[in-house]
């Protein structure tokens, strides 16, 4: 007979738990090898796949075409875009001048040859004593940010005109792929003596299968440890099984959208191999006290 692999978090607090397992944080670290460029090699670790093209997502490009990669283990999002899909310009407005300014041809060249001077000088000012370095004590790479004087950006300004009409690149496509077989990694069976699972309103059903949905939008709601949640018996658990055994490296919960107050305070993982027979995994204390995630 096929062995199932459970795990059971108890969820230990002396008031409500509102919560949602999924991944919330990433890494980035530094090797100590260097490639041929004479820079540090660094790599990129991310927990939780993007959920803002902007902020978090990954880009890759090469000019032409460019792509914003939103990473993900049963799932992956990328988004595509390409250069001559662009807002703005002439195709919005036939009188479109591309913003020039009313300076003469001389004064544009004279402004953009001391930009491009000034540049030059600040970048190898930059490069000779703030480049990045990985500091030998710690591992740790240490970058300075690149600040551009108000001289250069005012140059740059008379260089610019009037963008306002300019257009921006526009949103080609977005490429989704999904694991075909994604049921391996999610549960079967899912039992909690939690409060609050089979309400008749569907927009209020906030039982333990919420902690599990991947969705930072729901919540596993337990009323354990409130003055109207008497009924409910303290600690809460949940028991998650799966179809089959699961090599789990690490998780991660997020609190609900809901008060403070009803965090999770302390939890207890446990795993077994045959339902039976429990090992605790972890254990955390006051883990929402302080911050609200």
């Amino acid at each position: 007979m096929r062995k199932r692999y459970k795990k059971i978090v108890g969820w230990i607090t002396g008031t409500a738990a509102a919560l949602s397992l999924v991944p919330n944080s990433f890494t980035i670290a530094a090797s100590d090898s260097f490639g041929g460029s004479g820079q540090p090699s660094l790599k990129m670790w991310y927990d939780s796949p993007a959920t803002d093209w902007e902020s978090q997502a990954s880009p890759l490009g090469n000019g032409f075409l460019g792509a914003m990669i939103f990473g993900g283990i049963e799932s992956d999002q990328i988004l595509i875009n390409e250069h001559s899909l662009w807002s703005g310009g002439p195709g919005a407005d036939k009188n479109y001048d591309g913003g020039h300014s009313g300076r003469t041809d001389k004064e544009n060249v004279r402004n953009l040859e001391k930009v491009q001077s000034m540049l030059q000088d600040a970048m190898t000012d930059f490069t000779e004593n703030k480049s990045a370095y990985i500091e030998p004590e710690t591992g740790n790479v240490i970058a300075n940010d690149y600040e551009m004087n108000d001289e250069i950006k005012a140059l740059i300004d008379t260089l610019k005109g009037d963008k306002s009409k300019f257009g921006s690149y526009e949103q080609l496509s977005n490429i989704m792929i999904t694991d075909e077989d994604p049921s391996k990694s999610k549960p079967i069976r899912i039992e909690s003596n939690s409060a609050n699972k089979n309400s008749e309103n569907m927009e209020f059903q906030q039982g333990p299968e919420k902690a599990f949905d991947g969705d930072l939008d729901t919540k596993w709601f337990s009323v354990g440890g409130l003055p109207w949640g008497t009924g409910q018996e303290m600690p809460a658990w949940v028991t998650v099984e799966y179809q089959e055994p699961l090599k789990i490296s690490g998780y991660n919960i997020v609190s609900g959208n809901d008060a403070s107050e009803r965090d999770p305070q302390d939890w207890v993982v446990y795993g077994s191999v045959d339902g039976k027979h429990f090992e605790e995994i972890d254990r955390q204390e006051l883990v929402f006290r302080d911050v609200k995630k």
